[in-house]
């Protein structure tokens, strides 16, 4: 074998496009994609039509030559699929095929009607000058819009042999070379190197540059996964502070709730050891005095239950929840605060199960916020109602709040609820927000509106369990 034995390179390049497409296949085993597989499909393809290239001189025309140059066009169209599924603009298979189809029709139509080898020659040489030249785009748009270096590389190969493909259609143009895919001398080094460059380093390049993808998309993920801990973890940390908040606005009314079941204690305690010193005893009366002492124990041991099941910092804990209960146990926590504003609090429950998927703490955390910013807005007014109506619907419960307050003032923006945004003079800001991502997370919403006959209605809708 001599190095210009055209048939001998030909078959070394169709064997290099058999091993080197499958040992990138290989190598992108664990991140196979669409991408990866058109183009090692297109790897295949042209090593077939090397093949046929390479029996050129013992194999039919239609076989070795016109099946050769179809084969060697879809083996560079396969990449350029290839590269426009990465950068998420894949062509339509029929935009593909008709040009597929012009580019046939015309080398047959100088075969078979013009009968002129060197324009047919030409034809299909311009076609795959322009192929490698797209792809070369192609590969420089990705290394410009997404930062992979690897791609820079890929085109820097497809610019290079698109440059040789044209060097050797001007030389057959303008006569320094005959027409044909089998011409040995110096024609045949432009072939050799343009196979190598494609097969070898077009390959390495691509296998580099979807790698390289991947790494970006790893780190890219692993970045946003840390981002949504770390505000998952901030969010948390704001709504159990938001909890300490509220209940130390109520700190006042809480003192004087707890005041009254010890004061009781304190005093059933003392009328029972006065009997007990003067010896007038009564069992009866002894025994209603104990009671009373239990009954104002549990009181207060209700209360401070109520107030550290309600601020105390716990993981996300979802359970079935009774929207009925919840709401009895969350009126009374607040109705202090009401009662200390003048607030009365009403309730409509439906008698229906009402029983939803989620936490109980933070779901809770929600009619404190609603049922706070309620109370304070209804300080100027006149007549002083909050009423709360819980009902169902075939897929979910629906809780409303109706005050008779001032409603929504129009100097907030639309929609409320905007984080640090709020017109208390004293307020964070953050009370409806954190509200309304505890409402969406439990796949429900979180709205409010003013009412025809005045005040605002918030509502909370929260999908049922089955």
């Amino acid at each position: 074998m001599t190095f210009y034995d055209i048939q001998t390179i030909y078959l070394v390049v169709s064997f290099l496009y058999v091993l080197l497409p499958a040992t990138a296949w290989m190598v992108l085993s664990s991140q196979r994609s669409t991408a990866a597989a058109l183009w090692c499909s297109g790897g295949l393809v042209f090593s077939v039509s090397c093949f046929f290239f390479a029996i050129r001189e013992s194999g039919p025309d239609w076989l070795t030559y016109s099946a050769a140059n179809y084969l060697l066009w879809i083996a560079n169209i396969l990449p350029i699929m290839a590269l426009r599924h990465q950068l998420q603009r894949p062509r339509r298979v029929g935009v593909v095929m008709t040009g597929l189809l012009i580019a046939v029709l015309g080398f047959e139509y100088f075969h078979l009607v013009a009968k002129n080898p060197t324009l047919r020659f030409l034809w299909s040489t311009v076609i795959l000058a322009g192929l490698f030249t797209y792809i070369h785009r192609l590969a420089l748009e990705m290394a410009r819009t997404q930062g992979i270096r690897s791609a820079t590389w890929l085109s820097a190969v497809y610019f290079i042999a698109a440059c040789i493909i044209t060097l050797r259609c001007l030389r057959v143009a303008f006569g320094f070379a005959p027409a044909g895919a089998t011409i040995s001398g110096f024609d045949s080094m432009l072939t050799v190197l343009m196979g190598l460059l494609t097969s070898v380093w077009g390959n390495f390049a691509f296998v580099g540059t979807f790698l390289e993808r991947a790494s970006q998309q790893s780190a890219q993920a692993a970045a946003l996964r840390a981002k949504q801990e770390e505000a998952q973890r901030l969010g948390a940390q704001i709504a159990h502070l938001d909890r300490q908040r509220a209940l130390g606005a109520m700190s006042a009314s809480f003192a004087h709730e707890l005041s009254q079941p010890l004061t009781a204690i304190l005093m059933d305690a003392q009328n029972a050891q006065m009997a007990l010193r003067t010896e007038q005893v009564n069992a009866a009366e002894l025994t209603q005095t104990l009671e009373e002492i239990q009954n104002s124990s549990h009181r207060a041991v209700a209360l401070i239950e109520r107030i550290r099941n309600f601020i105390k910092p716990t993981r996300t804990h979802h359970q079935w929840v009774d929207m009925q209960s919840l709401v009895r146990d969350v009126t009374d926590l607040m109705r202090v605060r009401a009662k200390a504003s003048d607030v009365q609090l009403n309730l409509d429950l439906c008698t229906t199960p009402a029983l939803v998927w989620g936490d109980r703490i933070e779901l809770s955390q929600i009619l404190v916020n609603v049922l706070r910013n309620a109370i304070e807005a209804m300080q100027n007014s006149i007549t002083r109602v909050v009423t709360l109506q819980l009902s169902t619907t075939e897929d979910g419960c629906v809780l409303q709040f109706n005050d008779t307050g001032p409603g929504i003032t129009k100097a907030l923006p639309d929609p409320v609820g905007t984080p640090f945004v709020t017109s208390k003079p004293d307020g964070l800001g953050v009370g409806f927000s954190i509200s309304r991502t505890i409402a969406e997370k439990h796949g429900g919403t979180l709205t409010i509106a003013n009412t025809p006959n005045g005040g605002a209605c918030v509502r909370l809708a929260l999908p049922l369990g089955s």
